[in-house]
């Protein structure tokens, strides 16, 4: 239950790959692998069967993996840098996979229409059916509704006598029927919620020991067909060639614009599809948001271009030799925009709002992830928000007990969701905390300085910041634009440093790619 619900956290993100930037361009969803394949006589059955029934049966999964062109989902429904894969684990998430996956690179049940015919054959005369009916539960947005209708036409087309249902539905409805495994096959995506192989494959139940165990044990989730990896998630974008030093992260805020410099200038201009929907750390849901209070908000911790650990809002953590109790000492030149110092007490104060669902919501799930002492129990109400393992003893000492030991703690903290908040200006503000230029205290690089809700926000350089000597650009503008043909235009007019690129636009031959910690996948019930 504790992966299902990490997972439905991450769903809302997830979904930009397949909304805010599909091609805008209407596509034909005829598969280039389509050719001339072999023909099987079917057998003279009459049944009917459905769902579970056929699933159970080895050759149909097989078959139904082996009749999916992934690069036809990503090079011409997607067309925005998402890559084809057959693995589970994103590229970039854990050095040490990777490195361990380098060596078992060979895909399982890759693309193959005629080997998916005759597994397809193989299953009916295993079953002797002649028909078979399968539900595919998807998201009901403009982009879920393309990829599942070419999944539908491509596996009808090939495997002979199969019906797919779609069932596209609103967010939370789909949550809940995946939540009551009510459907044959689902749709859906996964961000990485630590720097891990682990994090992935457990989340299929997997209880793995080391390192070298997580290739395994994906090559068995992939050789039983129990998943079948889409794709990964990825940007394509043009960058202006005299703008350097914007510096792209695996966990966390895919940038950060501490250190752009572009030539001759002192303010940069960003191309977004989307605006920011709320600045209020404990409330943080979607990916703009969150690259936003990147660069707003300073945490304990924070993690390099390497992905390697850094420390920011603390000078250092002293780590009991148990690996349960976590000393921070924190920067005494530390402040909010406001010129006031920042005290652990406001760490203090934001892990306990992340604690609540009333003003955190989903988002308390974060606190689980850490493994904080009485962190489920206190969320639930079964404890005073008091008996959370943090504490502050002094104004520059921040404490944090766990229940059990978590190597990932450190990198886990340095999220913008467990950024100071002084605790008597959110009050203050109350429900409009985190909603305007005004209705937040920043501790990071930038302030938001100004605002056009829907149109464009204007981050500028925040003095007080403990670090502000070393980050280069006064300002950044950020235009949205919805459409990527208005983008480019946008970067082509030279009145934008940095665009996205989606449908025709992708064409572009000076086009740069970013991949994300996010594998599409679809799973089978």
């Amino acid at each position: 239950m504790k992966n299902t619900l990490l997972l439905i956290i991450s769903l809302s993100l997830l979904l930009t790959a397949c909304s805010s930037q599909e091609a805008t361009v209407e596509t034909d969803v005829t598969s280039s692998s389509e050719s001339e394949t072999t023909t099987i006589e079917n057998n003279d059955y009459t049944a009917t069967i459905y769902g579970a029934e056929l699933l159970q049966n080895k050759a149909a999964r097989i078959a139904i993996a082996e009749a999916i062109d992934k690069e036809f989902i990503t090079n011409v429904i997607l067309a925005n840098g998402a890559e084809p894969v057959d693995y589970l684990v994103p590229q970039g998430i854990d050095a040490v996979y990777d490195s361990v996956r380098v060596e078992n690179s060979q895909p399982i049940h890759p693309l193959n229409l005629d080997e998916a015919k005759k597994n397809w054959q193989k299953a009916r005369e295993e079953l002797e059916f002649k028909t078979a009916t399968l539900t595919f539960l998807t998201y009901d947005s403009k982009g879920a509704n393309k990829m599942a209708d070419f999944i539908k036409q491509t596996l009808e087309e090939n495997l002979d006598g199969l019906l797919i249902e779609i069932e596209a539905l609103p967010f939370k409805q789909k949550n809940q029927r995946s939540q009551a495994r009510e459907y044959d096959i689902e749709f859906l995506g996964w961000e990485a919620e630590l720097p891990s192989a682990k994090n992935f494959i457990q989340l299929f139940n997997q209880q793995l020991a080391n390192d070298a165990d997580f290739v395994v044990a994906e090559n068995e989730l992939l050789e039983e067909v129990k998943v079948i990896p889409l794709y990964q998630k990825g940007e394509l974008y043009l960058q202006n060639t005299e703008l350097t030093g914007v510096e792209t992260r695996n966990f966390g805020a895919s940038l950060n614009f501490e250190k752009a410099n572009k030539a001759g200038a002192k303010e940069i201009e960003i191309a977004l599809p989307l605006d920011v929907i709320s600045l209020d750390s404990s409330k943080l849901n979607d990916e703009i948001s969150e690259l936003i209070a990147a660069s707003v908000f300073d945490s304990l911790t924070k993690l390099d271009t390497k992905g390697e650990l850094v420390f920011s809002g603390a000078e250092k953590c002293d780590i009991s030799e148990d690996g349960l109790t976590y000393t921070f000492k924190l920067r005494k030149d530390a402040k909010f925009s406001n010129g006031e110092s920042i005290r652990a007490s406001d760490y203090l104060y934001a892990f306990q709002r992340l604690a609540s669902l009333r003003f955190a919501g989903k988002n308390s799930q974060y606190l689980l992830r850490t493994g904080i002492k009485n962190a489920k129990a206190v969320i639930n109400e079964e404890l005073a928000i008091t008996e959370l393992g943090v504490s502050a003893p002094t104004e520059d000492t921040l404490v944090v007990t766990l229940d059990k030991e978590n190597e990932y703690l450190l990198k886990l903290l340095s999220l913008p969701v467990f950024s100071p908040i002084r605790q008597s200006f959110a009050e203050e503000q109350a429900h409009n905390y985190g909603k305007g230029v005004k209705n937040v205290l920043y501790s990071g690089a930038f302030i938001l300085a100004d605002r056009q809700k829907g149109s464009a926000f204007r981050l500028e350089k925040n003095p007080n910041y403990w670090n502000s000597e070393n980050v280069l650009p006064s300002a950044i503008n950020f235009k949205i634009i919805k459409n990527a043909k208005e983008a480019l235009q946008a970067y082509q007019d030279g009145e934008a440093d940095r665009v996205y690129l989606a449908g025709k636009t992708s064409k572009e031959k000076s086009k740069q790619a970013l991949k994300k910690p996010v594998i599409y996948f679809l799973r089978l019930n």
